[in-house]
């Protein structure tokens, strides 16, 4: 079958003698027919083409999203372009993106800048985005003639390489570029780079030139500089940037070898060598082993070869603590050992003993010597010496004999009891959390209470003379509400933990203390039968009320020059220090009280809210009186009758309160002579604790 044509042009292509007049006309007209219907169905094709093509953009138009992208700087901008990566679309050529849907790449470049690729995403899909392109970096290498490790490379003053040459990238700009090697003298360059510009370049270095100063002591040295010929000192010259060997020799002396180091920030070399002469050797040997050897004022070993110069005098000196010295001079010919012995002889001296007592024996490193006085020769040296003697602590010291001279030693012994009181801390804190001060009583008599005389002395403030002469303990503080818990679990004091306790009878104070004493495993002092205290153990080392004369000692002499009116002192001024007493607080809850006083209390305060009064005690004035160990009585002592250690009367009408409180407002009531009768608990009597440091021991 014949293919129709699809043209005329194709007619005429199959049909070249198409105008021969073999073709008849009819076949001429059906031809021509023919191509005006292909040429039709072309243009209806065409058309239709146009149409999608419209249609397309269309719908691209409609449903696209749309972005123009500017290049930034301008300098990329005259070459820059815009590529879709990803996603369905195209640039235009005026940078203008269309694309379906909301994900898609795009990569922005220009010559000589880097390229950057952008990820566009439904949160960063924008109509406008500017690129800023950052030019491509400079590649700089640079050499140095001749090449050398070490060198430092300084840009823009910042050490950046310490290799042979220099290879980096730098961006566009202006540098400084300073090359360094200590044996050459520095170079800077000025750098100016383009944008993806390539640099390559020697540096040629010039070597420094320093200079050389030698001298030498024996000056008829010489020296030698890296194995050249022999120059005799001193020398002065020039040298070549570098390190170079320098020899100093000189006969019967020992060389000297050194390295020297010529560089750009120290071209002058200055050396002054003092050469050893050659060498000989001395052994010294002494007794005993463990003296004291020296060498020309150095101390050298025993039975070890010292090296020294050669014909030279040296001194040397033998002592030992304890021995007599030995001192000789040494010479000794080169490349020669001289052997010498020394032994040194003991050094005594005399010492006279005695002690009180006397018979005392004497203890040298644990062997009886005799009985003091006793004279004995020892050597000097320090010497353990002990004396012993029944009933008393045995004493040790260390003494030191001096060699031909006496030395006298005077020991006091004590008793046993006496050394163990001195031994006792000072201060001290008890299981129950009870702060101790320790007391010692200076042994003198006093008198408690007040004479008639004293301004607002009471009929009850009878005059007693006391003694006190062992040591104790007192509480620094009055016994708190947290203290008495531990005691008595259920105690409803009401109060906070640190509060002093009140509301507490003198049968329960008693009680306490017998508590404290079995937790401390002391002895107790009270005897308390069916709940009253029946008698005492005045021997006991256990805890207990401090007696009437304890406490006016404690607040009225205990450290102080002499006995005082208040715990303060005599004057009558009322300080912020004096303690918590009837302030302004406490008007209206109280009968009086003191006018401009502010203790910023209105009631009771927190123990040790003040400051500790002379004996280092606290709220022995103010916050709560206390009650004491005496029964209340009103029975005169006889005359000139001193009461030692006394714990008041076994009878009395009560039990004796002592101190003022925070109720206390008259000069009379702050008195330390102030005594009250009380039987029963209240809200403002507490109690503090005291017990001996020693019981039955110290009758």
């Amino acid at each position: 079958m014949t293919q129709k044509p699809k043209s005329l042009k194709d007619l005429k292509k199959k049909n070249p003698k198409a105008n021969d007049a073999q073709i008849s006309g009819k076949k001429m007209h059906s031809a021509i027919g023919s191509a005006k219907g292909n040429r039709t169905k072309g243009l209806i094709g065409g058309f239709g083409a146009a149409v999608a093509l419209l249609l397309i953009s269309a719908f691209f138009y409609i449903y696209s999203q749309g972005m123009t992208v500017k290049i930034s700087p301008d300098e990329a901008a005259f070459s820059g372009y815009v590529t879709l990566e990803s996603g369905a679309g195209w640039v235009s050529d005026g940078g203008q993106i269309y694309v379906l849907g909301s994900n898609y790449r795009i990569s922005v470049h220009a010559k000589d800048f880097t390229s950057q690729v952008i990820d566009i995403t439904p949160a960063t899909a924008i109509s406008f985005l500017e690129v800023m392109l950052r030019p491509k970096p400079a590649s700089i290498s640079i050499a140095t003639d001749p090449v050398q490790d070490g060198i430092k490379w300084i840009l823009n003053n910042k050490l950046v390489s310490t290799r042979a040459d220099f290879q980096t990238e730098l961006e566009p700009g202006e540098y400084q570029l300073v090359i360094d090697h200590p044996h050459f003298e520095p170079v800077m360059q000025l750098l100016t780079l383009e944008r993806a510009q390539e640099m390559t370049f020697t540096v040629p270095l010039s070597r420094i030139q320093g200079q050389i100063n030698l001298r030498s002591v024996p000056v008829n040295a010489s020296v030698t500089i890296d194995g050249g010929p022999p120059i005799m000192l001193p020398y002065a010259g020039l040298l070549a940037g570098g390190k170079h060997v320098i020899q100093i020799q000189a006969p019967g002396y020992m060389p000297i070898s050194d390295q020297v180091d010529v560089i750009n920030t120290r071209k002058l070399i200055q050396r002054n060598y003092r050469l050893r002469p050659m060498q000989s050797g001395v052994m010294i040997t002494a007794k005993p082993d463990f003296a004291q050897i020296t060498l020309d004022g150095r101390s050298v070993n025993n039975g070890s070869v010292t090296t020294i110069n050669a014909n030279q005098n040296y001194h040397i000196e033998v002592s030992q603590k304890g021995y007599g010295s030995e001192k000789r001079t040494v010479r000794v010919s080169p490349g020669q050992t001289q052997e010498l012995a020394f032994r040194l002889k003991p050094a005594m001296g005399q010492v006279n003993f005695s002690s009180k007592p006397r018979g005392a024996d004497v203890l040298i490193y644990g062997k009886n010597r005799g009985k003091t006085p006793l004279t004995l020769e020892l050597q000097a040296l320090p010497t353990r010496v002990a004396f012993t003697r029944p009933g008393y602590r045995t004493s040790t010291t260390t003494i030191a004999a001096v060699a031909n001279r006496p030395t006298t030693v005077n020991l006091t012994l004590l008793t046993e009891l006496d050394a163990r009181l001195r031994e006792l801390p000072p201060f001290m804190t008890d299981s129950a959390g009870v702060e101790l001060v320790r007391f010692k009583p200076d042994q003198k008599s006093f008198f408690i209470g007040a004479p008639r005389s004293e301004i607002g002395q009471l009929a009850n403030e009878i005059l007693r003379q006391v003694q006190l002469t062992k040591y104790f303990y007192a509480g620094k503080y009055e016994i708190t509400v947290g203290q008495f818990l531990k005691f008595q679990p259920n105690f409803g004091g009401g109060q906070g933990n640190n509060m002093p306790v009140t509301g507490v009878t003198w049968t329960q104070a008693a009680q306490f203390s017998n508590w404290l004493s079995q937790k401390e495993n002391l002895t107790a002092f009270y005897q308390i039968n069916h709940n009253q205290v029946v008698g005492y153990n005045i021997y006991a080392d256990g805890y207990r009320l401090p007696s009437e004369a304890e406490w006016e000692w404690l607040a009225r002499k205990s450290r102080r020059p002499e006995l005082t009116k208040y715990t303060w002192g005599n004057k009558k001024v009322i300080t912020s220090s004096s303690g918590n007493l009837a302030d302004e607080n406490a008007k209206g809850s109280v009968p009086t009280y003191i006018a401009r006083y502010d203790d910023k209390y209105a009631l009771i305060a927190p123990v040790g809210s003040f400051p500790a009064e002379r004996s280092g005690l606290h709220d022995m004035s103010g916050n709560v009186r206390e009650w004491v160990n005496d029964r209340y009585s009103l029975a005169v002592p006889m005359k000139g009758k001193v009461a030692v250690n006394s714990f008041g009367p076994s009878i009395g009408e009560g039990n004796v309160v002592k101190g003022s409180g925070f109720r206390s407002a008259s000069l009379t009531d702050l008195r330390a002579a102030r005594r009250h009768q009380e039987h029963s608990a209240s809200n403002d009597i507490g109690f503090r604790v005291v017990r001996y440091v020693y019981g039955a021991e110290d009758r």
